[in-house]
Formats: structure tokens, C-alpha cells, sequence
């Protein structure tokens, strides 16, 4: 086989590879994915660099995206349909992008989860994701904040809390009802709330804003404890005051 065009590959994905200036198959290329468009089961074994992602991901978002499928499922909640399980982050990191670039012109989704990580980084990818899809649809995300974990009001799908992120968004209503709907559909959102505002408000918000408050509160009172900012506070002698450690309990709640 001498180069993609051979393949029975759809446009889309034709166009992702060009760009990339893949012209001729490896060999693990070359009799994979014949196999892998066709449905069959297969086990591939060759050495690093002999391009086995592209050999069961390119067939993969075809069977996923083909003819325009995912654009033709129909609406309501969507499961996952592809699982990749690799042994290091580092690798899951790299088929993630491959699967970006290889499936650009599909209009498939994907999201990449590994753990020993913070989870922060993953809820900016989650917002990144929804700040796209206003955008795609003609809308626009002013601002954005990110709030820290928090406590839920009551337990949600057993989870005692979640991350919360603010949107500032300026979208017609169309976009606005698609973002709805996606994540009403997303396991990875707990809930969300849509507040309708005559005017976006600029700067900070009150959540951020009272948070440096407290900061700078806190800074203080370090400052006073140590006789820092008083009068006279340098000549006084210094005084041992006890630390207390406060742990409350999570309240269970059914």
C-alpha cells in the first residue's frame, strides 16, 4: 500500500491526515486498519514509533464519526461510546491529542481523565470545553471565575461537594439552550443554575472579592499578633498565645 488515499478513509479524516503530511502508511498502518473499518477484532504488536495510534484511532473516529453520525444521533443523553485504557498518564496524554487532530472535522467530543493529579487542571478543561461550545454557536464568554471546591447544600449523586465555576456569558438564546443540554447530559456536572441579567457585571466578583477580603483580614491579624502595625508594637514583649485546631465532622445527609 502505498499511501493513505488507498485506504477506504472518509474526507474528514483524509483532510486531518494531509495536514499532518502523512503520505504513505507504516506497515502496522497499512494492515490494521482494513481489518479495524471492517469491525473485526485485532491485535497489533509493533515497536515504538511505528505509528500504532494513528493504525486503531483514524478507523476508530470513522466507525464514531462517519457520514456525519455524530451529528445525526439523536438528542438526549449520550453514554460513552469509545474507552482507551493506557498504562501512563504521559501516553494518555499523547492518544488524547492524536485523537484531537486526527478527528477535527467530525464534530466528535472527547475528554482524557487520569488520576495523581489535582483535579483543578481537569475542571478548566471541562470549562474550556462549554467556553467553545458557546462560542461555536455564536456566543461569547466575558468572564470567567474559578471558585474553589466547596460544600454542597446536600448530598448530590453522593458527592458531599463540588467544584464551582462562574460564566459571564453574552449569547442568543440558542446557544445558551445548547449549553443546557449538554450539561444536563454531562456526569461530570452536578448542576448547574442559568441566571437571565440585564448587564454583565466587570471586575471581580462579590465570591472573589470577599475572599481577598478575607485574606487580607487574616494578614492582619498576623501582623498584630506579631506587633507588627501597632504603636509602640516593636518594644512590647512578645506573648505565646495558644493554637487551636478546629475539626468539625462532614455532615452525613441523606
Amino acid at each position: 500500500m502505498q499511501s493513505f488515499a488507498e485506504l477506504d478513509l472518509i474526507e474528514p479524516i483524509q483532510r486531518a491526515v494531509r495536514a499532518e503530511n502523512y503520505t504513505i502508511p507504516t506497515p502496522i498502518q497499512a494492515q490494521s486498519i482494513p481489518h479495524l473499518l471492517a469491525g473485526r477484532d485485532l491485535l497489533g504488536c509493533a515497536q515504538t514509533g511505528t505509528g500504532k495510534t494513528a493504525a486503531f484511532a483514524l478507523p476508530m473516529l470513522q466507525r464514531l464519526g462517519g457520514d456525519g453520525a455524530a451529528a445525526k444521533r439523536p438528542a438526549g443523553p449520550r453514554g460513552t461510546r469509545s474507552l482507551i485504557l493506557t498504562p501512563t498518564r504521559e501516553l494518555a496524554i499523547q492518544i488524547a491529542d492524536s485523537f484531537r487532530v486526527y478527528g477535527k472535522h467530525l464534530g466528535l467530543r472527547q475528554a482524557l481523565v487520569y488520576g495523581g493529579v489535582g483535579q483543578k487542571p481537569q475542571v478548566d478543561a471541562l470549562a474550556d470545553s462549554f467556553t467553545q461550545l458557546v462560542a461555536d454557536n455564536g456566543g461569547e464568554v466575558k468572564k470567567r471565575e474559578y471558585w474553589g471546591l466547596r460544600n454542597l447544600a446536600y448530598r448530590m449523586r453522593k458527592n458531599r461537594k463540588g467544584h464551582y465555576v462562574l460564566m459571564n456569558i453574552d449569547a442568543p438564546p440558542a446557544a445558551l439552550a445548547e449549553l443546557e443540554r449538554t450539561m444536563r447530559i454531562n456526569e461530570d456536572v452536578i448542576r448547574y443554575l442559568t441566571i437571565r441579567v440585564d448587564a454583565l457585571e466587570e471586575g471581580p466578583s462579590v465570591v472573589t472579592q470577599s475572599r481577598g477580603s478575607r485574606d487580607d483580614r487574616q494578614r492582619r491579624s498576623d501582623r498584630e499578633r506579631s506587633g507588627e502595625g501597632r504603636e509602640g508594637g516593636a518594644d512590647r514583649p512578645a506573648v505565646d498565645r495558644p493554637a487551636v485546631d478546629l475539626a468539625v465532622p462532614e455532615t452525613m445527609e441523606a
